[in-house]
């Protein structure tokens, strides 16, 4: 999905300013549904609460956002999509090796060292 952006000569700092602006406008449109500004607030307050589970119990969803951030972090702080492919490689070893622990009593996870 990338490649096509990396092509081009100046692909990676397009592709810097677009995580950027979709970042920017996720965050505004999570401050128009939490304080429910009209008309866009209870229109993404419902959209939203559809694809919700118990990890977005709380009053901000940031699922979408840890995501996108997930994407982008690694182009902002390198100039290669590769180290996206690293470390979920690492992410795996480590999981395997040194298992997986509740973090209190949320659902998520946390690697125990």
């Amino acid at each position: 999905m990338f490649t096509p952006a990396f092509l081009s000569p100046a692909g990676a700092e397009f592709m810097r300013l677009a995580f950027a602006v979709a970042v920017s406008a996720f965050v505004l449109l999570e401050y128009l549904r939490i304080a429910r500004v009209w008309p866009l607030g209870e229109d993404l307050q419902d959209f939203l609460t559809k694809f919700t589970d118990e990890r977005d119990s709380g009053p901000v969803i940031l699922t979408h956002l840890y995501l996108l951030v997930g994407i982008a972090l690694p182009l902002w702080l390198t100039s290669s999509m590769q180290s996206i492919g690293i470390g979920d490689a690492t992410a795996s070893f480590v999981g395997v090796r040194y298992g997986v622990h509740k973090w209190g009593a949320s659902t998520k996870y946390v690697i125990d060292s």
